[in-house]
């Protein structure tokens, strides 16, 4: 599952598609899993999702 929400996230906060209100919901669903199982923090992690949640948020800081 997290390897499916992970591939789904934009590769930084820039791009366009997936929509704002789409990639909150990712994140909601990453964050649920996450508080629910330490394998979904490793396998977020592992499928490379620690760069794209960096990236959305540190373009969101700067907006």
């Amino acid at each position: 599952m997290v390897n499916i929400l992970v591939t789904k996230l934009p590769s930084d906060g820039l791009q366009k598609t997936p929509c704002s209100e789409v990639v909150v919901n990712i994140c909601g669903a990453l964050n649920h899993l996450v508080t629910c199982s330490s394998l979904a923090a490793r396998d977020v992690s592992y499928f490379n999702g620690l760069p794209k949640l960096i990236g959305i948020k540190t373009s969101h800081d700067n907006r």
